[in-house]
């Protein structure tokens, strides 16, 4: 019998005796990471064990291609990058007066492998992984791959019931990037002091406009976890493009994403912005349930149900935008 048929074998005695399945598959966190088994564990609370399991089925195999490819693309880079140092140095060695070329080829054949080593710390990827975002083509594609990660990761612990901070955390602890994990988790202390993720975002350099104008209307209209799957797949087809200089064929425009009830959502708003330029809104359970020309008329406008319960507030601008102002909770 394998590692993994002892593993298996294990889990089952632990089941005999009583435990639950996602509790017996912790103590393997090498093998079960945080992602794995907090699936499972919502559907088992759920009873939905089922469809969990397909869920995480689906996400594995998504996660699993997503990393190849990335893997491919780095690889790709990092050969590229030492061929051409070394190729330099060459030409340095050979051509230049050996006075200065010889130190000059060393200090190229020694930048390669400082990388490498710098890599081995947690600073050291930081630094690496930011600076690989700012790279042409390979920091488009990487940046890509990350937001797909993201976006599918996050929007399926979502869409099992798993609460928005823990989602964030078990979203940065899978994310091997070191740029987006910091993200990620400056994204989790933004929501504990009572910030939305919305609000978060469009300060973040990281997230394009058109993913942060997304979140705000999945927000809003209580889908964020749909919306972050159909964020997935746009990102997903981005990363996979050969040509990075425009969005592809089946992408017109941000609403090409949204489905027909978003967009009739966002054309209402739209009109909204238009006839009353200015005023307060309140939104609660994806509905408008206030609209106040200042925050004393729209607390006192607000019906009873929800005096108790978070609001995202947003101020009308004077023309028509899809949730580009900051969005705030009421306190």
């Amino acid at each position: 019998m394998g590692y993994f048929g002892k593993i298996l074998t294990a889990v089952r005695a632990s089941l005999e005796q009583g435990n639950s399945l996602s509790g017996a598959l912790r103590v393997y966190d090498s093998v079960f990471d945080d992602m794995y088994c907090k699936l499972i564990e919502m559907g088992e609370i759920s009873g939905t064990l089922d469809i969990a399991l397909e869920r995480l089925a689906t996400y594995l195999e998504k996660i699993a291609q997503l990393k190849k490819a990335e893997r491919l693309v780095s690889v790709y880079f990092a050969v590229a990058i030492v061929f051409s140092t070394i190729g330099l140095a060459f030409f340095t060695w050979n051509v230049l007066p050996l006075t200065w070329g010889a130190p000059l080829a060393a200090v190229l054949l020694a930048i390669p492998l400082t990388f490498y080593a710098s890599s081995k710390s947690s600073k050291g990827k930081f630094f690496l992984d930011s600076l690989l975002f700012a790279i042409p083509w390979v920091g488009t594609k990487l940046r890509n791959a990350a937001l797909a990660h993201f976006t599918f990761t996050f929007g399926t612990l979502l869409k099992t019931g798993v609460p928005d901070m823990e989602s964030l955390d078990i979203t940065a602890s899978t994310t091997k990037n070191a740029a987006m994990k910091k993200e990620l988790q400056e994204a989790r202390k933004a929501l504990e002091q009572g910030t939305h993720l919305y609000e978060f975002t469009t300060k973040s350099t990281l997230f394009p406009p058109i993913l942060t104008q997304m979140i705000g209307v999945g927000e809003i209209s209580g889908t964020l976890d749909s919306v972050l799957d159909k964020m997935s797949d746009y990102y997903e087809r981005l990363f996979n493009m050969r040509s990075l200089e425009s969005n592809p064929p089946w992408v017109e425009s941000q609403e090409a994403l949204v489905d027909p009830n978003y967009r009739a959502f966002l054309q209402e708003e739209n009109a909204l912005e238009s006839s009353h330029p200015g005023h307060l809104v309140a939104y609660a359970d994806g509905a408008r349930v206030a609209l106040a020309p200042n925050a004393d008329e729209l607390r006192a406008s607000i019906p009873k149900q929800y005096e108790h319960r978070a609001l995202f507030i947003k101020q009308i601008s004077e023309r028509p935008v899809k949730f580009r102002r900051p969005v705030r909770v009421l306190e």
